[in-house]
């Protein structure tokens, strides 16, 4: 059995971001000797989580009202975060740019994903996160993505470093097409770390609490477009409640109740007890599909920008969707067909992961 180290986003204040990273630590877990997420923290994107100071008002007495209470809910926030990465990710201790190196001897590979570590733009072209510090032949990924990173302006030191991986995966299909058509570099389609386990499985890792509602879970990522006027009338017409997890300031939906310090055990508990998901993330999708929720999706944010991520996800599991409305309801779903779809691609995926615990 291989000790593995991970390299991913694992202290971003964004809920995929630690619990796809928690997944994919249990994941390999299993099949390894050791699997620990090494704590590289890049400065740059360290800033995307620092002091919020993004308010839209002249008035000085008002922003410093806003920048004080922003930021308190932020720092209640970043510390149940660091709270479920200390008792949950098995961290390696703190590794710059200067010293990464180091961790070459202690694992025989190193894995990056499964988040947008590719995503060239979101890293400012940090080189770490495509493993330039370490041996081609223990370089691997699991599902790394590209995000929405042109995957024509990949340079040359990127194509460079993936032709030299032992064990290559990305996280969407189009992207493992175009490298093999475009750059001749092979990689295998993998499922986020968060579909490798089963709604059951997560109940029982997270030791989630059932206290079913019928209540509508909100949660938006993009911008939305119809999502919240359509969410609120949908509620008052079928007498539901609406959670909405958010960390803006105004809530979204008028009678709404606002959780804007939430951990990311209660985030996918308040998913496993509600009735309906209204979102524009991924993982709450994702999540909710899990649950077998009724969800309410918007495929298209306020400035006309499409939901790849979502919709290729419903496209895998034969969840038909209707890229022409920009709102709509997915409840009548044969959740066994959508269980043994899932169950096929997962296998899939832990025949990567087994490959390179076994190699």
């Amino acid at each position: 059995m291989k000790k593995i180290g991970i390299i991913t986003f694992h202290n971003a204040i964004n809920y995929g971001a630690v619990l796809q990273a928690f997944a994919l630590q249990e994941k390999f877990k299993e099949y390894s000797e050791l699997t620990q997420i090494v704590d590289y923290r890049s400065k740059y994107f360290k800033k995307l989580y620092g002091i919020q100071k993004d308010f839209s008002t002249k008035n000085k007495i008002k922003f410093l009202l806003l920048f004080l209470i922003k930021n308190l809910l932020f720092f209640i926030k970043k510390l149940k975060f660091n709270l479920f990465i200390k008792r949950h990710i098995n961290l390696t201790r703190k590794y710059t740019k200067s010293n990464i190196k180091d961790i070459n001897t202690k694992f025989d590979y190193i894995i990056t994903g499964s988040d947008q570590v590719f995503n060239l733009k979101l890293t400012n072209k940090d080189y770490i996160y495509y493993l330039d510090f370490c041996n081609p032949k223990q370089r691997c990924s699991y599902a790394a993505s590209f995000g929405n990173f042109d995957l024509e302006s990949v340079d040359v030191t990127v194509t460079n470093l993936l032709k030299s991986y032992r064990y290559l995966s990305l996280r969407e299909k189009d992207a493992v097409e175009f490298m093999k058509e475009k750059y001749s570099i092979i990689a295998e389609y993998s499922l986020d770390p968060t579909l490798l386990y089963s709604g059951r499985e997560w109940e029982q890792k997270l030791k989630l609490k059932k206290n079913n509602k019928n209540q509508i879970f909100y949660y938006k990522v993009a911008e939305p477009n119809q999502l919240n006027n359509y969410v609120e009338e949908y509620a008052k017409q079928n007498n539901l409640n609406v959670i909405e997890i958010t960390s803006d300031l105004k809530k979204q939906i008028k009678g709404s109740k606002v959780i804007r310090t939430c951990s990311p055990i209660s985030f996918v508990n308040n998913i496993y007890n509600s009735k309906y998901i209204a979102t524009t993330s991924f993982h709450a999708t994702v999540f909710g599909i899990l649950f077998h929720k009724k969800l309410i999706i918007e495929l298209y944010d306020k400035t006309g920008k499409f939901n790849n991520r979502i919709f290729n996800l419903l496209t895998l599991l034969n969840i038909e969707i209707d890229k022409s409305k920009k709102v709509q309801i997915i409840e009548n779903v044969d959740w066994d067909i959508i269980e043994r779809k899932i169950s096929n691609e997962r296998k899939k995926s832990i025949n990567f992961i087994l490959k390179i615990g076994n190699d």
